[in-house]
């Protein structure tokens, strides 16, 4: 048997358009318009009678600018610190090296940059500008400057140097050794050395004393002094020869004179 193609006669049937569809396309085609119960207007009716009022930009406020006068650059007014009690202001940078060089200096109790000004500086006042570093720094050597100097003594190892304090004892025992809060080891109280365990004072500082020359010489070949109120060593890597010590003793760092009050003889 052959494939068979069936043939099916189609008609097609019109479909007709309801009236409710007429009515919605009549609705369609209809000018747009916008009713209001007591008004009847178009869009354009209403933008010819009626005035937009687009509002002006504020205008875009300069920032000021200022001439720092430790500086000499022109920075903007919002990079300033004011100093406490007067009227002067200085760019945060220069604010910070100020503050740095005049501790590295061991002073404590900063006036204004500005010569013959009454402004201070505190600790707490520029705690917003300084890095933590400069803060604890500062913080730091504020506590230790309440400390009475005959109760300050300093740890003998040379990698540690932390401050102590002696305090005074009013019993009668005698304390013959102390541990470092700072380098963990044992401190001789009596002669402020290293703990030497079963061995006189005075017999420790003759064998400590091959050590010493060692140290001394270290200290002639690069310049060392030492302070003559702590004996601790002291380096000068740069500015005058007006030195003071971290046990605030001040002296001129070439002949070893006291300066507080001033002597008369040096001239250094």
């Amino acid at each position: 048997m052959g494939n068979k193609v069936c043939m099916l006669n189609c008609a097609c049937v019109p479909i007709k358009t309801t009236k409710k569809r007429k009515t919605i396309k009549q609705n369609l085609s209809t000018p747009t318009s916008f009713p209001n119960p007591s008004t009847n207007f178009t869009l354009d009716e209403y933008f010819a009678n009626n005035e937009i009022t687009i509002p002006t930009p504020l205008p875009i406020k300069e920032v000021p600018f200022y001439d720092c006068e430790i500086c000499c650059e022109s920075k903007p007014l919002n990079d300033s610190f004011n100093i406490q009690g007067c009227t002067h202001f200085f760019c945060t940078k220069c604010t910070i090296k100020y503050i740095v060089s005049k501790l590295q200096e061991n002073k404590l109790n900063l006036n204004c940059p500005e010569s013959s000004c009454s402004g201070v500086l505190n600790a707490q006042y520029c705690k917003p500008i300084l890095p933590n570093k400069v803060l604890d720094w500062w913080e730091k050597s504020l506590s230790e400057s309440v400390i009475p100097e005959e109760n300050k003594f300093y740890c003998p190892f040379y990698d540690c140097s932390a401050l102590l304090i002696s305090e005074n004892n009013q019993k009668s025992e005698v304390i013959a050794q102390c541990i470092c809060p700072h380098c963990k080891r044992i401190i001789c109280v009596q002669c402020k050395t290293p703990w030497h365990q079963e061995m006189s004072c005075e017999k420790f500082q003759k064998l400590k004393h091959s050590d010493d020359e060692l140290m001394f010489d270290l200290a002639n070949r690069r310049k060392w002094k030492k302070c003559p109120l702590c004996k601790q060593f002291i380096e000068k890597s740069e500015g005058c020869n007006h030195m003071k010590c971290r046990c605030s003793h001040k002296f001129c760092y070439e002949c070893g004179r006291g300066i507080d009050p001033p002597h008369k003889d040096c001239n250094h």
